[in-house]
């Protein structure tokens, strides 16, 4: 069970949205992103109060939420705390700290990498194998070395 709630989109959206029938990560992410992409389209075309809280269910064929049953109010979803879990609270600082903490993405390196000037392949290679430089110091030091020299060079010409 996922719930969405459309306020990401909008403040003008309050509307819980609980989503069922979901088998995978996968399946979650694609049924969140198809129900904020629902919800904004309903807003978008000034149909904002079509976005009702109700279950609806995850139609993997077809990649789609379909409405299952609407609610009244919180009374019909029973909502009450677990009283085995306690309350989790992350500060901020807790949150940036592990943020920092993580390895670079694939996704960004490959990015840094395209930016020097380095070809696809050479982008492909550094960036998809975490080994690589983690193992290699020499390709380590080599990529670092093109950093800087393109950087030296962008500072020079002003680009």
């Amino acid at each position: 069970m996922v719930l969405v709630n459309g306020s990401s989109i909008t403040s003008f959206i309050r509307q819980t949205v609980e989503i069922k029938n979901l088998n995978s990560f996968s399946a979650v992410s694609r049924a969140i992103d198809f129900e904020i992409a629902r919800q904004a389209a309903l807003y978008n075309e000034g149909l904002a109060n079509e976005i009702v809280q109700e279950t609806r269910l995850w139609e993997e064929g077809s990649q789609k939420t379909f409405t299952m049953r609407k609610k009244e109010g919180l009374a019909d979803y029973r909502y009450f705390p677990e009283p085995d879990l306690p309350e989790v609270i992350l500060t901020e600082e807790y949150v940036d700290g592990i943020r920092d903490s993580l390895p670079e993405l694939p996704e960004i390196k490959r990015r840094r990498y395209e930016e020097i000037g380095l070809s696809i392949q050479d982008v492909l290679f550094l960036a998809n194998d975490v080994n690589v430089c983690h193992t290699h110091p020499i390709i380590r030091i080599w990529v670092n070395s093109i950093i800087c020299l393109r950087t030296i060079i962008l500072f020079l010409f002003d680009r």
